[in-house]
């Protein structure tokens, strides 16, 4: 399973990790399971996630649940629940485990004991703190949507985060003489920046001083 991660993998720290505490409403493992792919699909964006099984009472090894946008989160809790684990595989990984897993290259880890005590190991030569808390808060917003749910409706922003898309990111105003002309401005442009690119396409480049000049003609 390939994500998208902070720090290039040359400074990945094998068998250190750090952990996040993740608060998630009370679920079986199953469920638990699901609500993993559903967030490993939705960062990595294949409908296939990979994720490596180290749970009791089954076979240690990969599975690879597809996830299909338009069942509902009890659906897909109710396939994982079928799906019989592959070999395991080398190298990095992203596990799901029901104990502390044991030592050795991992990613990211969904640790669901049975206590309910649920959280996020990660190498955090890879991960910041935030991103991995910030996953945390999308894993919780997956499993309060409910099983009922359809994956692909599900929301994983908070309203922090679209106050801060839709506010602060799409805040783009800025003041300006009212009673100034578009000719008017593109000249002030021209004069502030004459070399800088106007136009740009297949064909080449034309500054803005150029511009304005062929506009005078």
């Amino acid at each position: 399973m390939d994500l998208i991660t902070d720090h290039p993998r040359a400074r990945a720290r094998p068998g250190d990790r750090a952990t996040v505490p993740v608060s998630l409403p009370a679920a079986d493992q199953d469920t638990l399971l699901a609500v993993f792919a559903v967030l490993l699909h939705r960062y990595g964006g294949r409908a296939d996630p990979q994720i490596e099984l180290d749970v009791a009472g089954r076979p240690r090894g990969r599975v690879r649940p597809s996830v299909d946008p338009a069942e509902t989160l009890g659906s897909l809790a109710a396939r994982v629940a079928a799906l019989a684990p592959g070999p395991p595989g080398g190298g990095p990984a992203v596990v799901f485990a029901d104990h502390d897993p044991a030592p050795g290259p991992v990613d990211l880890v969904l640790v669901a004991p049975p206590d309910g005590r649920v959280r996020l190991d990660y190498d955090p030569g890879l991960y910041d703190r935030d991103t991995v808390t910030r996953m945390a808060g999308h894993l919780r917003r997956i499993a309060e949507a409910g099983r009922r749910a359809p994956v692909g409706a599900i929301d994983l922003t908070s309203a922090d985060e679209r106050a801060l898309v839709l506010g602060r990111f799409n805040d783009t105003a800025r003041p300006y003489p009212r009673d100034a002309t578009v000719h008017g401005l593109f000249a002030a442009q021209a004069a502030a920046t004459p070399d800088a690119v106007a136009v740009a396409d297949d064909s080449g480049e034309v500054g803005y001083a150029e511009l304005d000049a062929r506009a005078e003609r």
